[in-house]
């Protein structure tokens, strides 16, 4: 995943190399034989759905550089659209990565989370805002500011961007209909006002 750190103009470039090549710590038992997991399956499967959406929107631009990779100093180059991906929310002064963003203020946190279809081809943008200092589940459970996501929040308090009124559901930026992948994009960030006036009211 994309790091995406406030009004940095650059990719976290070394975060992206790190997630990709850099071995996690393991402890427990002891390891099996063979090359450590850079991405341990968990992660893998809680972000199937983000991960296929990038893969499939940036395949033209991404896939025929993937082949020239020859070292970890060669991945951000070519992975370097999925940062620009990002960069209407990063003009706005969030922070996060996909899915899930924040903007952190005085007073409150504003909230992003891109939602994609599992069966793929389309994703919706949910928003949300909370407290300063965070939230506490209805379980107990404490998220600090830095962990909060727009899923954390009740789901009466988390409107899909587009939806025609409350309860109803968001508009579905498509684009596995022959739409270009910058469109999409384009037209996701258009609906970005409409969650500025919601954060705002």
């Amino acid at each position: 995943m994309v790091e995406i750190n406030g009004n940095d103009d650059e990719v976290n470039s070394k975060h992206v190399v790190d997630n990709l090549f850099v071995p996690r710590s393991e402890s427990g038992p002891k390891r099996r034989r063979g090359p450590k997991d850079a991405i341990e399956d968990a992660d893998l499967g809680r972000n199937r759905d983000h991960l296929v959406w990038l893969l499939e929107t940036t395949w033209a631009e991404v896939g025929g550089k993937l082949s020239t990779i020859r070292n970890p100093a060669d991945v951000p180059h070519a992975i370097q659209i999925w940062g620009e991906r990002s960069r209407a929310l990063r003009e706005r002064g969030f922070k996060g990565s996909l899915p899930h963003f924040r903007r952190l203020g005085k007073d409150r946190i504003d909230l992003l989370t891109v939602q994609f279809n599992r069966h793929g081809g389309s994703f919706v943008i949910e928003i949300s805002r909370c407290a300063a200092e965070g939230v506490t589940t209805s379980w107990g459970k404490k998220i600090p500011p830095n962990e909060v996501r727009a899923w954390d929040i009740h789901p009466s308090e988390r409107p899909r961007l587009g939806s025609p009124r409350p309860g109803a559901d968001g508009h579905w930026f498509r684009f596995d209909d022959g739409t270009p992948t910058d469109d999409v994009a384009r037209s996701a960030t258009l609906f970005l006002v409409e969650a500025d006036r919601w954060w705002d009211a």
